[in-house]
């Protein structure tokens, strides 16, 4: 599989990025460009931009990106449902290197700034949500202000404060290559559908492979491949972790030969 495309640069499509050492991915930050581009006209150019962390417990490291989709996907299905526009992006990073491993969270929440603007009412939200998911109260979301706003507010975007592009820096940190991390098979970046709605592309013929040695049938809906996270380009599938061995090595099956994986010198 192609590695996604890295850009060492501290600007993207005429925007300001956050430069990092080991570069940023492209196809995030054409994800965050194409979603800022879409709510400005969609929003009549007045934004709320909200960024919170959540820290799950160790025990959860195999669920945790489960627990936060759905988490998302049903607040956001709340609103859509009451016409209100949402998108939402995600990054799973490693956590702050304690002796104990723990899935880390970013998520960034774009949405229209007539109707919101209180960031902290949202993460109560989401943690009522969370909380549901993983059958026990929590109170794991945490409001990250931006620089010289207030810590429960959301960052205001607007025509008038001549902000989006800073907006688009502040976000950019999710497309930073460093300290990205995930299982097996597990994304370290996601993001809602939005705009981007539309019929599911067929899964690539390895992912078709990989999947079936292992015991998934691709003979299901649509919606199942979304849920398994296998409708992807080539360049999505690389944001998947796969430890210290390749896909096939994992699964101990060689696509072009039908048999196990064997370990080429």
């Amino acid at each position: 599989m192609p590695r996604p495309k890295i850009t060492l640069s501290d600007v993207y499509e005429g925007y300001r990025i956050q430069k990092s050492l080991y570069g940023s991915r492209c196809d995030i930050l054409d994800v965050i460009v194409k979603t800022f581009r879409y709510m400005w006209t969609r929003c009549s150019q007045r934004l709320c931009v909200c960024h919170f962390t959540v820290n799950m417990p160790p025990e959860l490291n195999l669920t945790a990106n489960d627990s936060i989709c759905n988490m998302l996907q049903s607040w956001r299905r709340t609103l859509e449902n009451r016409k209100i526009l949402a998108e939402y992006l995600w990054a799973r990073e490693r956590g702050d290197y304690a002796s104990v491993p723990h899935p880390h969270y970013h998520i960034f929440l774009i949405l229209p700034g007539r109707q919101f603007q209180y960031a902290k009412a949202i993460a109560n939200r989401l943690d009522e949500l969370l909380s549901r998911r993983l059958g026990r109260p929590v109170k794991l979301l945490h409001v990250n202000p931006p620089n010289r706003d207030g810590f429960c507010w959301g960052k205001k975007v607007s025509e008038k404060l001549g902000n989006l592009g800073d907006a688009i820096h502040w976000v950019s940190y999710l497309a930073k290559v460093k300290t990205k991390e995930a299982p097996p098979f597990k994304r370290s970046f996601g993001r809602s559908k939005g705009y981007l709605k539309g019929p599911l592309p067929s899964p690539s013929p390895i992912v078709v492979e990989i999947f079936k040695s292992i015991g998934v049938s691709f003979d299901e809906p649509d919606d199942d491949f979304e849920s398994m996270d296998v409708s992807m380009s080539e360049e999505e599938q690389e944001s998947f972790g796969y430890g210290d061995v390749n896909p096939e090595e994992y699964v101990n099956f060689d696509p072009q030969t039908g048999g196990p994986y064997e370990k080429k010198a």
